[in-house]
């Protein structure tokens, strides 16, 4: 492989990384958010955290993640589908939520 191979090769790597991070990084920080919230909120007085409240710590921090990132998923995937079927009109995210409506970015199917 060439020098200027290598560089190609890792610009392609890079700029496949930014939206990846872009939309892993509010997942994960509104996860994390929860955790860490729900753990100080739970933990006693000398730092114990039974099992059971584990359990409630991690079941909440899930349970944020997904209720705040599913309705963007929702969007994502109708935003990337809208894109590869027409090449005329773009609809922007605001435009799929009107669409859809609000109640229908939780619905499954």
């Amino acid at each position: 492989m060439s020098v200027n191979e290598r560089r190609v090769w890792m610009i392609y790597l890079l700029l496949g990384l930014l939206p990846q991070l872009m939309g892993v990084s509010p997942e994960k920080a509104i996860k994390l958010t929860a955790n860490f919230t729900m753990r100080d909120l739970l933990t006693s007085e000398d730092g114990n955290l039974p099992l059971w409240k584990e359990c409630i710590v991690g079941g909440s921090g899930g349970a944020c993640q997904v209720i705040f990132t599913n309705p963007l998923e929702i969007v994502k995937i109708r935003l990337q589908v809208a894109g590869e079927l027409t090449e005329g009109t773009r609809t922007g995210a605001v435009g799929v939520i009107r669409e859809l409506g609000f109640s229908a970015l939780y619905k499954h199917g």
